[in-house]
């Protein structure tokens, strides 16, 4: 009898070291589970932020190119625009003391017409595209800062 019953509080103590070792690896797998989680909501921010980080750079990029590639083509339009001038200028050279008030006026609006309204038109177009481009940069740098500064933030 007494072996039964020392056999029996074996069993007992055998199953709750069971029920223990249960609860315990239960408790670790869901700490497993919690610990995943937390790493691929932090993995799936980092993507985010990356993306938004290479947009970002990619339209930096592009308005760099742009702005390059427009500079080089104005360049190389005003070498071409200031050769044709004094090859026309050479080919039928002006008159350096208009003898009429009329040719004076004529060589005034010729010039107006030709370099000056041209040549503020331009400048304001330039202007205009570079305030452009920079609100774009911006407007890029902003939304990746946002960002960057949403997957740094402790409540997650």
């Amino acid at each position: 009898l007494s072996q039964e019953r020392g056999r029996q509080q074996d069993m007992a103590a055998l199953r709750q070291l069971q029920e223990e070792a249960e609860v315990v690896r239960a408790i670790r797998e869901a700490a497993e589970r919690a610990r995943r989680a937390e790493v691929r909501q932090k993995r799936d921010r980092n993507e985010v932020a990356y993306a938004a980080y290479m947009r970002a750079t990619d339209t930096t990029l592009q308005c760099f190119l742009d702005d390059v590639t427009l500079s080089a083509v104005e360049e190389t339009a005003m070498a071409v625009a200031v050769e044709a001038e004094r090859a026309r200028q050479a080919a039928c050279p002006s008159p350096r003391h208009p003898s009429t008030e009329e040719e004076a006026e004529n060589i005034v609006c010729d010039m107006l017409d030709g370099f000056v309204i041209p040549a503020i038109v331009d400048a304001i177009e330039l202007q205009d595209r570079e305030v452009e481009k920079k609100a774009v940069a911006g407007a890029a740098l902003d939304a990746a800062h946002k960002l960057s500064k949403e997957s740094a933030s402790p409540h997650q």
